[in-house]
């Protein structure tokens, strides 16, 4: 309930005046008193909620969105609920308010539960965990503990709570439920052998606790909740558990990262940064999470108690003031709860919601003439690394009239109805996340089927069908170096030859040339509008590269990549596609053109 303004108090009555405040006065005191029934909810809590549910479909209210910061009519995001839920936040954003009342809904359910909370260590938990939990218990509970400093009744309830030495036993019962306190200085052995129904890790750095801890909520569909600070590096290894390979289903305007033109001034426009994210496999390749952000304006309490007499501005305006023209990493961190890490993205640009289109939306390579005959309106190339150890890899691409690329599919690829192989099925991902390399680890997609040329070939002809494919790409270091075979020297690409497949050889020297020509693919004005005319580009603002949806090995390189692994990156296979299909400067070629007709 607001406080009302003096020019709408003078329109009312002395009484009905008296009768608002002391409504007011009311509220106000049943939420410092009993937070848990009558405290204020940010709406950022009731997403969490939805999220937190898990296996169930989610679709996320519209109006709910508007007001986490979704511009214009929001569409409805539908998604999967989860039983593990990463918030990332700045400091004070509520994230350990949440996770706190949490615990304590579930305490106190009625469903004889249990549930762990960790900490970096005991006093941590003490300082920062256990008030927030005694916070949020029920006020009759809070109150008889409060006259004796412990309450017991029976053998199923004991409480006691001190402010310096927080709960007894760093535990608490209530009607045969319990919760307890952990720290990260515990030896892991320790979390062994216990159902739970929730769990609460706070600045996770363990990335074995959180595995063991996640096998162990099977049988009772508990929950993890785990809050994150994004502020150090030193949690980078969990950030990547959770964000390597996760997919972006919600983004929001930055008000603190203007958009700037060639000219230096702000356009109008803002940098977007994610809100809710469905996380990436993880390490182990089953990671089922989604992921919330947590920006400083959700909680509207922030800095209130240290505001000055007569002050208009609320804590989270001033804290926007403080960070307004800090740099970038910082403004990410400390507003939007996002970690920035010393290992940059090779390809800054690329966004899911801007690159990838529906594999329908993909343009034909031909259509249907006047009298049903085969048009050609696209150019359709292939692209081939090969390489021992490991499966080959393709891409293919269609270039249209327009000069735009489109990765319109990959071999292999996994998770939708093109990715089966006979004999192999659906063989997986390229590359998983990984908390140790940057790039990712190598997938099952990498382990070698045992398949010769003439497999290949099989692979290749079922995929294609009766497109026509105007040329096809191979890396050169592999394509064209003789091997020793019993009448002599031949190349792979001359053997290709022979199976009826003819490829021309890329360049594969100039790594930093070919990534600076995938950014360049990659580019769009940021300042306008998707399809609306760029004055800066001087054409119609969509980027020059597009990925189908059924690439996702493409789509992982292309968001996870930094280089840092090397050679050996485990995604590098497929950034490796892209750059020779790049440096062989592809392009639309019309079927009444010279090259064409000579070809035929």
């Amino acid at each position: 309930m607001w406080l009302p303004l003096l020019g709408e108090m003078a329109g009312l009555g002395e009484v009905e005046v008296n009768g608002y405040l002391e409504a007011r006065c009311d509220a106000i005191e049943r939420e410092r008193v009993d937070p848990l029934r009558y405290g204020f909810r940010p709406e950022v809590w009731d997403v969490c909620d939805d999220l937190l549910r898990g296996g169930v479909r989610v679709v996320l209210d519209c109006t709910r969105l508007g007001r986490l910061g979704v511009k214009g009519d929001p569409v409805p995001v539908e998604m999967r609920g989860e039983s593990i839920l990463w918030i990332a936040g700045s400091q004070r954003s509520s994230k350990t308010e949440y996770a706190g009342r949490k615990c304590v809904e579930v305490l106190v359910s009625g469903k004889r539960t249990r549930g762990w909370s960790f900490a970096d260590n005991a006093t941590k938990s003490r300082a920062q965990q256990q008030p927030v939990v005694w916070k949020y218990l029920p006020f009759e509970l809070r109150r008889m503990c409060e006259r004796s400093g412990k309450w017991r009744s029976g053998s199923e309830t004991n409480v006691g709570y001190n402010l310096k030495t927080g709960f007894t036993d760093d535990s608490l019962a209530i009607f045969g439920s319990s919760h307890w306190f952990k720290n990260y200085e515990q030896d892991i052995g320790q979390v062994e052998g216990d159902q739970l129904d929730i769990i609460w890790l706070d600045e996770l750095r363990n990335l074995e606790l959180l595995k063991t801890l996640r096998f162990r909520m099977g049988d009772r569909g508990g929950l993890i909740i785990a809050t994150f600070t994004s502020i150090s590096e030193k949690f980078s290894a969990i950030d990547r558990e959770f964000n390597q390979g996760s997919t972006t289903l919600l983004e929001v305007e930055a008000p603190l990262l203007p958009v700037r033109g060639r000219d230096g001034n702000e356009t109008g426009q803002y940098e977007k940064v994610p809100r809710i994210k469905r996380a990436g496999s993880g390490s182990d390749g089953d990671l089922r999470a989604n992921i919330v952000y947590f920006h400083i304006t959700d909680n509207p309490y922030y800095g209130w108690e240290a505001r000055r007499p007569n002050e208009q501005k609320s804590g989270a305006q001033r804290f926007y003031e403080l960070l307004k023209g800090a740099p970038r990493e910082k403004v990410l961190s400390r507003a939007y709860g996002i970690l920035t890490t010393g290992a940059a993205q090779a390809f800054p640009l690329f966004r899911e919601a801007v690159h990838v289109v529906k594999a329908g939306a993909v343009p034909p390579g031909s259509v249907k003439g006047r009298f049903g005959e085969k048009v050609g309106v696209a150019t359709n190339y292939m692209v081939l690394d090969p390489c021992s150890g490991r499966n080959w890899a393709f891409v293919w691409i269609r270039v249209t009239r327009d000069e735009r690329w489109w990765v319109y599919r990959e071999w292999p690829t996994h998770g939708h109805v093109g990715a089966y192989i006979q004999g192999v099925g659906d063989p997986g991902p390229w590359a998983c996340p990984s908390s140790e390399k940057m790039d990712g680890e190598k997938g099952p997609a990498q382990t070698p089927f045992g398949f010769g040329l003439l497999r290949y070939r099989q692979e290749i002809a079922q995929a294609e069908g009766e497109e026509e494919i105007f040329e096809r790409w191979i890396d050169s270091r592999y394509g064209a170096s003789p091997t020793t075979q019993y009448e002599g020297n031949t190349t792979l690409i001359e053997q290709l030859e022979g199976l009826g497949l003819s490829f021309l050889a890329a360049s594969g020297k100039s790594i930093k040339e070919g990534i600076d020509l995938i950014n360049d693919k990659l580019y769009y004005d940021e300042g306008t509008k998707i399809g609306e005319f760029s004055k800066d580009l001087a054409r119609v603002n969509v980027p020059q590269l597009m990925v189908s949806e059924n690439c996702p090995n493409t789509i992982f390189a292309l968001k996870e990549w930094t280089g840092k692994d090397g050679e050996q990156g485990a995604c590098k296979d497929f950034v490796d596609l892209l750059r020779y299909a790049l440096l062989a400067r592809l392009s639309y070629v019309g079927k009444d053109s010279y090259v064409w007709r000579k070809l035929a």
